[in-house]
């Protein structure tokens, strides 16, 4: 749909498929994208090698001025790392074998950590669709909490805070504010990834570490006391700083 809307005002579309590739299927023809970029170190392949598909008459875009036309289409100067493409090539192979199975496999954990979360604690809020989603990346904000500070009363996971408060300003991340994700529960979300080799054990850890740290940060939170009062908490961000 978004790429029909580009074409019929003559927009060009790229896609950055990093997070996709390898992981559920993709099909450039059926996108209709005029260009699709993905990383090999997503799908456990080589870091520093990735692809770029672009349609034939879009070519000329791309080529570097003066470049011999002869060597990678002008699109590419230099000798390419023969070895990573290799690398790339055999685990995007794997990964197309193994997608169904990693597929299932990742539902089950991410619905296995989301009802222990959720059946612990109240006022989570899963942002974004669990259903047009891959399972394998869940944004989940636990309100009355920092992001920041989650992460850091979790000392066994390695999760990437959603939080979008900056070192220097304070602001909530646009991709939260344009989901219509309200200030106060955009800062406190924090990203967690599950991957192939991600197992029950190691779910249940995270489970374990982020319920403790919850209840913990709530226990000394003012926000969270103006939460429970049932305090309009969304009217005192917006009269701050941290607002988008």
């Amino acid at each position: 749909s978004i790429s029909q809307i580009c074409h019929e005002r003559g927009v060009l579309l790229h896609t950055d498929a990093t997070q996709a590739f390898g992981k559920i299927q993709i099909d450039v023809l059926d996108l209709g994208v005029d260009f699709l970029s993905a990383s090999g170190h997503k799908i456990y392949g080589p870091k520093g090698v990735g692809i770029l598909f672009f349609k034939k008459e879009h070519r000329k875009l791309l080529q570097i001025k003066d470049s011999n036309r002869e060597v990678e289409f002008g699109v590419r100067s230099g000798t390419i790392p023969v070895p990573l493409c290799v690398g790339m090539g055999m685990a995007s192979h794997i990964a197309s074998l193994e997608m169904s199975d990693d597929l299932s496999r990742i539902s089950i954990l991410r619905d296995r950590l989301i009802r222990g979360i959720t059946s612990q604690l109240e006022e989570i809020h899963i942002n974004g669709s669990l259903e047009n989603s891959y399972p394998g990346i869940t944004n989940i904000s636990f309100r009355g909490c920092e992001g920041e500070a989650l992460m850091m009363e979790s000392p066994r996971i390695c999760v990437s805070s959603g939080s979008a408060c900056t070192s220097n300003k304070l602001s909530i991340s646009h991709v939260l504010a344009s989901m219509g994700i309200t200030p106060d529960i955009a800062q406190s979300s924090i990203r967690i990834s599950l991957g192939k080799y991600t197992s029950e054990n190691e779910v249940d850890i995270a489970l374990e570490d982020l319920v403790n740290a919850t209840n913990k940060l709530r226990d000394m939170s003012p926000v969270w006391e103006m939460i429970k009062s049932e305090i309009d908490i969304e009217s005192i961000f917006e009269g701050s700083s941290c607002r988008r």
